[in-house]
């Protein structure tokens, strides 16, 4: 399993850029178009962005050198296997249980476990095609195959011809397995309807409460405003190269603290139509709120943007 861990902790520094690009602009038209945004609804966006991110680097990370591709050019290593069969004449004819081995040793063996891994790699996948997007036998079965049929075809081309050549098995019996995953997945749904709610049951409650002012909506306006801090600060930098702490400083203080104490709430607030009113906060109150939360990010921010170096 070690094998997997870096990819998935990989998938958890880039997932906020991820999030930012793909769907924090939707959840924004949610909302506006259709006057509500969950947290139930973001909770499984976020969760689904996240599965196929890590399910991608899964597939292709680590990255190799450019020494071990040269290596791979010289020796000819292949780059396909087409036989639907090798992995269970590799079962035949490699695995300690059929050659006086124990069961252990036969389980842990890569003719089984890269079986397993292989199918629940996208079991996930259908179950949220089931479960959450409610899509049909046919449609999860289709999807899943262009899904598995995307990560094989970004191996066969080295990653869209970024290296020289493959650096990873274009294997049909992934195909098999990883379309077999998705499935099951789909099979498995209705033994989650007990342990979680519906996604019928969670749109009545939100009908029910639609005027509330929930964690998500403070959390989208919260996030608006980052990105707008985010854009002054790299506006002002492309004149004023060689002061950017003045200008980190003044973005900040335009953002969380001029303009709430002029209009008693943020821009991110004011497009997600969640003003403040004064008499439930003062002015105050709203501009520390803010400069306290603005503060952590900004002790935050750095250690995270060194660690996605460290990656890119």
């Amino acid at each position: 399993m070690s094998v997997f861990e870096q990819p998935i902790l990989d998938a958890i520094i880039v997932f906020p850029i991820i999030c930012l690009i793909l769907y924090l602009p939707f959840m924004f038209y949610q909302y506006r178009r259709y006057d509500r945004v969950t947290l139930w609804h973001t909770i499984m966006t976020f969760s689904f962005i996240f599965y196929l991110t890590s399910a991608f680097f899964i597939v292709n990370l680590p990255l190799p050198s450019e020494r071990y591709i040269q290596h791979l050019i010289a020796i000819d290593y292949p780059t396909m296997n087409l036989d639907p069969l090798k992995i269970i004449k590799s079962f035949i004819s490699s695995n300690p249980l059929l050659h006086g081995g124990s069961l252990i040793a036969g389980l842990r063996d890569a003719t089984v476990s890269q079986v397993v891994l292989n199918i629940f790699l996208t079991v996930p996948f259908g179950i949220y095609l089931r479960f959450y997007y409610k899509k049909s036998f046919r449609t999860t079965l289709l999807l899943t195959i262009l899904l598995t049929s995307f990560f094989e075809i970004t191996q066969l081309t080295g990653l869209y011809n970024i290296y020289a050549r493959p650096y990873r098995l274009f294997d049909v019996d992934d195909l098999i397995l990883n379309t077999l995953g998705g499935v099951l997945g789909w099979i498995f749904v209705p033994l989650l309807d007990k342990l979680i709610p519906s996604r019928e049951r969670i749109e009545h409650l939100v009908i029910n409460n639609r005027d509330r002012v929930t964690f998500i909506h403070q959390t989208l306006s919260f996030t608006l405003n980052i990105t707008l801090n985010i854009l002054i600060c790299i506006l002002l930098h492309s004149f004023f190269p060689n002061h950017l702490a003045t200008i980190n400083f003044f973005a900040n203080l335009l953002i969380w603290g001029m303009i709430p104490a002029l209009t008693s709430s943020t821009i991110g607030q004011q497009l997600i139509q969640t003003t403040v009113k004064t008499a439930q906060q003062k002015n105050w109150r709203l501009i520390l709120r803010n400069l306290s939360l603005i503060s952590c990010i900004n002790f935050v921010l750095p250690t995270w943007m060194t660690m996605l170096g460290r990656i890119i």
